[in-house]
């Protein structure tokens, strides 16, 4: 049974002690919550901690491949239109600008 005592949430267990067939007693223990309401808190803290970390290492990767596949979009565009005109290319560096457009170096 859990209740409170002053401010302090407690918790209390109660049962019968009996050796053999003779009534001994009770058994009464009583533990406060405080501290285990304080291990709860700091386990959510760290969790929702957590939790942020893992969004943010997400979105970074999903921002990151989404980069590298706007850049080398020109690229294999460029190869591939090339290869369905029948057009044979070597391998070729592309030299970006500040404006975003590309020209080809052979």
């Amino acid at each position: 049974m859990t209740y409170q005592e002053g401010d302090e949430p407690i918790i209390e267990i109660v049962r019968p002690l009996q050796i053999s067939t003779q009534p001994w007693g009770v058994l009464r223990l009583i533990y406060t919550l405080d501290i285990l309401q304080k291990e709860i808190a700091a386990s959510r803290e760290q969790i929702r901690n957590e939790i942020k970390g893992m969004i943010y290492r997400s979105v970074l990767t999903a921002l990151l491949f989404l980069g590298v596949c706007l850049l080398t979009h020109d690229i294999l565009k460029e190869q591939v239109l090339a290869i369905s005109e029948g057009k044979t290319f070597e391998l070729q560096c592309v030299n970006r600008t500040l404006t975003g457009h590309s020209k080809s170096m052979l």
